[in-house]
């Protein structure tokens, strides 16, 4: 198991802290089982400032992926499929 550092935007950090957003979504995940996330607030912050812990991965199209996190995305729907648009397959570590 190993710890991870990934690039969060300071909007969705703060939702990550308060625990509004249990899910941090990627378009693909880490070759190795990540036990544990640093979070790197990006600009203006542009410092780490939280660890937290990962409770599962999540793997699915996006919109069953969609359907299954949406109460605690921290994001919108829109922004969502955005996000993982021409992709047959999201990833959510479930923080």
């Amino acid at each position: 198991m190993s710890t991870i550092l990934l690039s969060i935007k300071p909007e969705y950090v703060r939702r990550i802290l308060e625990g509004s957003k249990r899910f941090e979504f990627r378009r693909q995940m880490a070759k190795r089982k990540v036990e544990r996330i640093l979070i790197y607030s990006t600009a203006p912050e542009m410092k780490v400032v939280a660890s937290v812990e990962v409770l599962g991965v999540l793997k699915d199209s996006p919109k069953k992926l969609w359907e299954t996190t949406h109460t605690y995305a921290g994001i919108s729907r829109q922004k969502f499929m955005g996000y993982f648009s021409n992709r047959m397959v999201a990833y959510a570590y479930r923080l």
